[in-house]
């Protein structure tokens, strides 16, 4: 039976599961088991914004999503998202790639409460499968091209992680311990107080795990540890002025395979990202924010011999908003980046300057047109823009949302200043998308469905050079294809949330593109009953077949994982939870070569004071 019979069958047996189960009393509204999305998001604009008024694709994952999924790691959650493929090379800290709409080497920017979260040296984001979320409150998921907003390596999207804050009067916090398969330990604290002018919040979150064996080959166990500290304080100085700092600190270590044959390997990671800044409401329709972040990355990978690299980043933001009517608001600012390569002698230095406008044309008709422009010393001068609209027709409950725009991605310090593979004078890559969909509500709003297509180009695509083994500016690349996501509320504990992605992405000599699966779909059931206190969750990941390498002749297998959670809560400040992965047991692997986690299990208890 193939891989993709056993996914639908699956699914079949899941759904009628959940269909016979009884209608239950419906949840707090903190913990809604379905929920009609956000009024308002922060990434599109910079600043918040009515959903409705979005014309770019964004997707959301609320704390109760984490929650109900048993999310340890960022990275769990990711995967469930539409257009978007994560791919490990082994455990949770190992490498990683993520593939959104196509772009299989265009990583996605990603914010962590405001902070540029990347290795300056070899400009890789940081993994999601080093970041905790027990402090996270929201993970804002932008895609398409965004650079004419955020600069560099916006090109295939924008990822926005938010930290948990409580109302002003009060405190919460919660203390958590599990236990699993791999003899897998993991703890974290968190605590958060909003008194008076002084809001805090602070976590505190470690795991170690012996591992499986990453490599095909090796029958050793590669362990892993990490431990992240995050801390935040803001202090409202006067009643138009409010003052803050945050940073978040991680020391990682994950043990890898050199090769199939030589199992000793080291990856060891420290990084520390922090910023300081204040917002000051200037008048009752300008808000200026200003702020300084500062970024160290250190890395070794240590097998025979030991490699090491370590980065600094330097980043002044100014951003305005200011609302010019009650139907046209701007977005303004300006930046000014340095970058230190402590690994090659070498630095650079970028300064930007961009504009937003959104504006409500005609009534339920919103647009948006802005631009920037990126002037650097190491890749020049870059000029970038996008245009967004989104219609609301009331009459049929439904919405037409579209974008276009332009972006480029930067090349990395490696990929220029490396002695041995750089290439000094290599371009950045430059690349246009859009996309436009139709989203529709039925039935009271208890079903939403989206539906987008999609499209990007990407010129002078940085590739690695085989012949002279130096990485080259190459030739052109495009993906396209089409989104379709599916919420719906069956019962009032009871909800189905499914996506599907279709893509096609290839060179321009027709060369079909490596790691972009043609088929990606996603189902999760999630019920809740026995007076609100026990949530259950069952999660299907499938991904169909792909090409490891471009001069592959043969793809790597489709496959599908089943996944399960639940929780149960004893009182108001205790509860139990478990998760359960892969519980068929399946054998795949996202990078052919390296294995994933067979059937495993962490079960824990959280409590909250």
């Amino acid at each position: 039976m193939t891989q993709l019979k056993k996914f639908s069958i699956t699914c079949a047996i899941l759904t009628g599961a959940s269909l016979c189960a009884q209608e239950t009393p419906a949840r707090n509204q903190d913990y809604a088991i379905f929920r009609v999305l956000p009024e308002h998001v922060v990434v599109a604009n910079t600043y918040e914004v009515p959903l409705i008024e979005v014309g770019s694709s964004v997707e959301l994952i609320e704390r109760e999503d984490l929650v109900f999924g048993q999310s340890t790691f960022a990275l769990d959650a990711i995967r469930d998202l539409p257009g978007v493929y994560v791919r490990n090379n082994g455990g949770p800290g190992s490498s990683f790639g993520i593939t959104v709409r196509g772009l299989n080497s265009n990583r996605p920017l990603v914010l962590l409460d405001g902070i540029e979260v990347s290795d300056p040296t070899s400009g890789f984001i940081i993994n999601p499968g080093l970041l905790f979320t027990d402090s996270v409150e929201r993970i804002e998921f932008l895609k398409g091209p965004q650079s004419s907003l955020y600069g560099a390596d916006a090109l295939g999207g924008v990822i926005n992680i938010q930290s948990r804050q409580v109302a002003d009067g009060e405190s919460a916090g919660s203390l958590s311990a599990a236990y699993g398969t791999y003899n897998t330990r993991q703890g974290s604290l968190t605590w958060q107080t909003r008194q008076g002018p002084v809001d805090v919040s602070m976590s505190l979150a470690r795991q170690e795990q012996d591992g499986y064996s990453v490599q095909d080959g090796n029958n050793e166990d590669d362990g892993y540890e990490n431990t992240g500290v995050r801390a935040k304080i803001g202090y409202r100085a006067t009643q138009t002025l409010a003052l803050y700092a945050t940073a978040y600190y991680i020391d990682a270590e994950s043990e890898f395979d050199n090769t199939s044959t030589d199992p000793v390997g080291l990856a060891v990671s420290e990084q520390l990202f922090a910023k300081i800044g204040g917002i000051l409401q200037a008048t009752e329709d300008w808000q200026s924010r200003l702020g300084l972040a500062y970024t160290n990355v250190k890395s070794e990978s240590i097998t025979a011999s030991v490699f090491e690299t370590e980065g600094d980043r330097y980043k002044l933001d100014w951003k305005n908003t200011i609302a010019l009517s009650e139907t046209w608001k701007i977005a303004a600012g300006a930046e000014h980046e340095i970058e230190d390569n402590r690994t090659n002698a070498g630095d650079r230095d970028n300064t930007s300057v961009y504009i937003d406008n959104s504006l409500e044309i005609i009534p339920n008709v919103f647009w948006t047109l802005g631009g920037r422009l990126d002037d650097s010393s190491a890749y020049g001068s870059n000029e970038t823009w996008r245009t967004t609209i989104s219609y609301v027709i009331d009459s049929i409950n439904s919405r037409i949302h579209g974008s276009f725009g332009t972006s480029f991605q930067a090349p990395t310090f490696f990929q220029t200043l490396n002695p041995t593979f750089g290439t000094p004078d290599l371009a950045p890559e430059k690349g246009k998308g859009w996309d436009v969909g139709v989203e529709s509500k039925f039935f009271d709003e208890k079903l939403v469905l989206d539906v987008t297509a999609f499209g990007n180009e990407v010129d002078d695509k940085i590739d690695f050079d085989f012949g002279t083994f130096t990485f080259m500016n190459s030739e052109y690349y495009e993906s396209k294809g089409i989104e379709t996501s599916l919420n719906w509320q069956i019962l009032e504990g009871l909800s189905i949330q499914t996506n599907y992605t279709y893509t096609q992405a290839e060179y321009d000599d027709g060369t079909e593109a490596e790691r972009v699966p043609e088929d990606i779909a996603n189902l999760s059931i999630l019920w809740t009953t026995c007076d609100d206190r026990l949530d259950l969750k069952a999660s299907i990941i499938y991904v169909g077949e792909q090409k490891t390498f471009r001069s592959s002749t043969e793809k790597q297998d489709d496959y599908s994982i089943l996944n399960l959670a639940g929780q149960y809560a004893i009182n108001d400040r205790l509860t139990i939870w478990t998760s359960v992965n892969n519980v068929l047991n399946a054998e795949y692997q996202e990078i052919e070569g390296f294995n994933s986690p067979d059937f495993n299990i962490l079960a824990g208890i959280r409590i909250q004071f």
